[in-house]
């Protein structure tokens, strides 16, 4: 099977709608009335707040994962 290779941007956009989509149901099956009662305007900032921490997160892994890439091709040229 061949894997799925998505661009930067489709990759944060499948996470914000998941993330909406667990905080929706996490919010809709809560037993507090205080949680039930999140509109959709809190719901989208609390997801667009996790989602841009993903971003951040993802940004340093691949700059660190570039950087080590690197690293390892210099020492493998200096053997």
């Amino acid at each position: 099977m061949k894997k799925l290779k998505l661009k930067s941007w489709q990759r944060y956009a499948l996470v914000f709608v998941l993330l909406l989509a667990v905080n929706v149901i996490l919010r809709w099956i809560s037993p507090d009335e205080e949680w039930k009662d999140g509109n959709l305007l809190v719901n989208l900032v609390v997801t667009a707040l996790l989602t841009a921490g993903f971003i951040a997160g993802d940004r340093r892994h691949l700059k660190n994962k570039r950087y080590k890439d690197k690293v390892e091709e210099l020492l493998k040229n200096k053997e």
